[in-house]
């Protein structure tokens, strides 16, 4: 009995040791450890640019990045996004991430007042994700951090796909 990664891997090679033009891939990173997911995007790249098409299906939103050059996002059946990659980020992924983490409970508060401020999410007692608006003076904000109590790391980041499908979840809801 093979184990489910290995079972991925042996439909994978029956599914396109034809070579077609199409192939259709519902989960193909289920079951497999990191080290074969790498492998699996890198084969699935090279067939690609070999000219077969590929069809993806995942919920692995950081996978998807490293393959897909066109997405099609959908939740409940509802169509939430269509179109290229790039054009995702451009129009949703414009806005600033910052992650805090304190020494002691966040005051949420304390943080709802800053310029630009979208959204205050808690992610535990001690840690926050807020979301800034692409035209906020991310400067002026880092100053107003700074002036906070108990803050022992700061992390910035632009959205990535999974972020950006929470957010049109969200709007969608």
């Amino acid at each position: 009995v093979f184990s489910k990664g290995n079972q991925q891997k042996i439909q994978f090679v029956a599914s396109i040791l034809h070579q077609p033009a199409f192939a259709v891939l519902d989960e193909p990173f289920s079951g497999l450890d990191p080290l074969n997911q790498e492998k699996f995007i890198d084969f699935i790249k090279e067939i690609n640019n070999q000219g077969t098409t590929i069809l993806l299906s995942a919920h692995q939103m950081p996978l998807v990045e490293k393959i897909a050059n066109k997405v099609f996002l959908i939740n409940n059946g509802m169509e939430l996004y269509n179109g290229s990659l790039s054009g995702i980020y451009q129009i949703f992924g414009e806005k600033h991430i910052i992650e805090l983490q304190f020494d002691s409970p966040v005051n949420e508060s304390s943080l709802q007042n800053l310029a630009g401020i979208e959204s205050v999410n808690i992610i535990d007692d001690s840690r926050v994700k807020l979301t800034f608006g692409h035209t906020t003076d991310m400067k002026s904000v880092l100053n107003q951090l700074l002036k906070l109590e108990g803050i022992c790391d700061i992390t910035s980041h632009k959205p990535d796909l999974h972020e950006i499908f929470l957010q049109l979840v969200k709007k969608h809801s």
